[in-house]
Order: structure tokens, then sequence, then C-alpha cells
């Protein structure tokens, strides 16, 4: 299930997202997978405990007629709730730092000849917590005003005050009030929708919903899904943001690649995996994920070892596009490879 954005779209304009505070990650660790655990009983959770080994190669290339002093941001596998991380090596030598979602990024700085090329490799072992909520509605609450202020409100993409959107909501939902049942009701819906189609530019919510052959669709791929889903979360007043990194194919080993100077768009979704879903925040569980796309059926805190995270975005957009990973400075990016290792 490939997803790729258009790879232009963000280019240099994000670095200024990118310079808040510094953090460094512990080198590494041992853990076995298929480990389950309940945690905790009373809110219904279960886990099982998912080991990987990501080995990760990216090849830039200074194409001025000078040097250049290159900085190169690059998004890394994310510590959270139902996941974490540790770098086991990164050549060369990064900075952590956090950027305005507070997601921790890889800095590097370095001297770049003209037409010098340079590779930066790094491996990461990541737990996956996948997880699966038995809902009770009855001990659902509305989140607190801080919390709502933050996720609710209206972005590019994500346009909350649109009329038709708020009708629409109106269709799914009625009157219902609880926001674990208004959160699946939505989830049904727009499964029900969806006409998968990848695209090579961002649609955001209010061009998504197309009225075509005597219904409303859903046109678009992943980013497309979760725009639309995050939108009418927050115009129920539901916090939302999403979720981005990647949905891997297999549990053993999945390689994901884009080689920049020979491909389309069209040619690099069969070998690429970049995936963007929806998150809700839902009292008393914290931030549950929402996945459309995963055998297209509607999953609300359901959430499977395919999924690898890399970071969340609530008032900027990013998605899966390529310039999330890596974005250099003054370089090009020539070549992104992603290997996915499961450890037993």
């Amino acid at each position: 299930m490939a997803c790729w954005d258009d790879l232009m779209t963000v280019g240099k304009l994000h670095l200024f997202v990118l310079m808040l505070g510094v953090i460094m990650i512990v080198s590494s660790f041992t853990f076995s997978r298929n480990v389950l655990e309940k945690t905790p009983s009373d809110l219904g959770v279960s886990i099982e405990l998912f080991n990987y080994t990501i080995k990760e190669s990216i090849l830039l290339e200074n194409r001025n007629n000078r040097t250049v002093n290159e900085t190169v941001y690059i998004a890394i596998p994310q510590n959270s709730t139902y996941q974490s991380s540790y770098m086991i090596s990164f050549i060369p030598a990064p900075i952590m730092i956090r950027d305005n979602n507070n997601n921790t990024i890889a800095y590097l700085s370095f001297s770049m000849e003209p037409k010098e090329r340079k590779w930066i490799n790094s491996t990461f072992r990541v737990v996956v917590k996948s997880y699966k909520i038995n809902f009770n509605y009855n001990i659902a609450k509305w989140p607190s005003l801080d919390i709502s202020e933050k996720y609710t409100g209206k972005t590019l993409y994500w346009d909350t005050y649109n009329s038709t959107l708020i009708e629409f909501l109106r269709s799914i939902v009625g009157n219902d009030d609880n926001p674990v049942s208004i959160s699946q009701k939505i989830a049904e819906k727009l499964a029900s929708m969806i006409d998968y189609i990848p695209l090579p530019v961002r649609l955001g919510s209010d061009r998504s919903l197309v009225y075509e052959g005597g219904r409303i669709v859903l046109k678009g791929d992943c980013s497309e899904v979760a725009d639309v889903y995050i939108t009418l979360a927050r115009i129920a007043g539901i916090p939302a943001r999403m979720a981005f990194g990647f949905l891997l194919e297999n549990m053993s080993r999945t390689v994901y690649w884009l080689n920049e100077t020979r491909e389309n768009f069209t040619e690099a979704l069969p070998h690429w995996g970049g995936h963007a879903w929806s998150q809700v925040y839902l009292r008393p569980w914290g931030w549950v994920d929402v996945e459309l796309l995963e055998g297209f059926k509607p999953k609300l805190g359901d959430y499977s070892w395919r999924h690898i995270v890399y970071g969340t975005e609530s008032t900027k957009f990013g998605g899966s596009e390529l310039e999330d990973f890596v974005l250099p400075s003054f370089s090009d990016v020539l070549y992104v490879k992603f290997e996915f290792i499961g450890a037993g």
C-alpha cells in the first residue's frame, strides 16, 4: 500500500520549525517480540510488542559550483506511548533537536565540495507496541480545554469552518454526544467512501470529498483520508492530528527506497511505503490511532505491527512527503533507502 504526496511542495521552508531544544537518544537495547501484556486492564488495552532493526541510507550531492556548509534535517523513529526508539549508530554523528510538534529530529552539519556526494547511514532499534482497545463508552470523557484549543483549530488543509463539512458531520453523528462513538462513526462512514488513488499533490479536506456517480466519495491517498478524518473530528470538538511514517509490508523484512534522479511519481510507487494516518485524543485513553486504509476497514484503537511512527503534525503539514524524512539546505537528495528487519 504505497502512499506518496507531492515531493516538491514543502521544500526548504520547513527549516524554521526545526530549531527548538536538544535531546539525545539511548544507544541500544534488547527486546523480545510477541510479548503479550495488558496495560492498564481497567481501560481495556491489550498490547503486543514487536521488535525491529531499521537501517537508513541517504545519498546527497552538492550540485552547486561552490563549497557549501551543509545542514541536514532527518526524521527518525519517534518515542511515544506505543513506540520506543533507540539509536544504534548514526554516521556522520548528529545532534538531536525538537521541532514545533515536539518530534525529535536528527540535525547534521558538514562541508561539501562542488559535485561531492555524501552518504548518511543510521541504524535504529524500534519496539512497536501493537495495541487494541476494547472501548468502554461509559468512561469516555470530553477533553480538557487546553487540549481542545490546541488540536481542534483550522489549518491550511483542515478547514474546520467549511459549512459543507459541518453539515456532512451532522449527517454522520446526529445527536451523539459520546466522543468515542463519534470517532467510530466518522471512521466507519469514511471507510465506506474511499476511492483510493495515489496522488502527486495534496488536496486537503476541502477538495478530497467529491460528488461522483450519484454519491459522495473520498478521493485520494493516505493524506487525503487522514485530512478528511482529522477535519471532521476537529469540527466535532475531538482533538485530532496526523501521524506519519511507514506502513510495513512484511514483519520479517521490508525495504522501501526512492531514486530521485531517475524516477517519476508513478514509477516510485511500487517500492515506496511512506504513510500517514489520523490520531484522536480520547479521555481517558490519550492519543488513539485511527487507520482506514489497512484492509480498507475502520480501525479505531486497533493499531497493528505494520506502523512505524516518524512524527506527528498538529499545526503544519508534511504527511509522508520525502522532505519530512530528509531536508538538506543546499545539496540535493539523490537516493534514500529504509530497511525494516523484524527480530524474533
